[in-house]
């Protein structure tokens, strides 16, 4: 080779001379290495998203609090009792609503614009249409005063192009959707 004392030998010549090859395993990183990492990582994915939905909480309070708290108290974080629910948060999709009538699925992201959509909460989206919403949350921003999260209303309506779920890349007025099929939904790409 070009470095010096380091010489390659072919395969068939490696017997002749008794040499076992080397094999690169890479570093070295066990099972319960690999299964930390991914409990850490779960546990951040977990961590961000909480700290979403009770931004978005907040987020809805605020919109609605001149109308007092006997409206604002309705709009609640369901994701910890109702795990199923296919969303998040129960809030107003206006002024006028005489019940919380908007289902709020929150998503969030750092420097990925992407984010994963299930099976259970796509088939909750199916079935309410006009009063499911995707949350989109940056949460590099949600410090910063006035900021919005992008509101997907009707997201089977922007994201699919019918009413089948298929690989696609989606163009709406709020942007281009690739999809993805996972293992237990959709990646989305925004």
């Amino acid at each position: 080779t070009d470095q010096d004392g380091v010489y390659k030998i072919q395969s068939k010549f490696i017997n002749i001379l008794g040499i076992e090859p080397e094999i690169n395993l890479g570093k070295k990183f066990t099972q319960s290495d690999l299964e930390r990492e991914l409990e850490i990582r779960n546990l951040n994915f977990k961590k961000a998203g909480e700290v979403a939905e009770k931004w978005v909480l907040s987020y809805e309070k605020k919109k609605y609090q001149k109308l007092g708290k006997n409206f604002t108290k309705r709009i609640k974080r369901i994701s910890q009792e109702y795990s199923r629910a296919g969303f998040d948060i129960v809030s107003y999709i206006d002024e006028l609503s005489q019940f919380p009538d908007k289902l709020i699925e929150v998503k969030s992201y750092n420097v990925d614009r992407h984010f994963y959509w299930t099976e259970n909460e796509i088939n909750k989206a199916f079935t309410e249409r006009d009063s499911y919403y995707i949350y989109l949350v940056d949460r590099s921003l949600i410090n910063t005063p006035d900021y919005n999260p992008i509101q997907l209303k009707d997201p089977v309506d922007k994201i699919f192009s019918s009413k089948r779920r298929e690989y696609l890349i989606q163009t709406s007025d709020d942007g281009v959707y690739k999809i993805y099929s996972e293992r237990d939904g959709w990646k989305i790409e925004f």
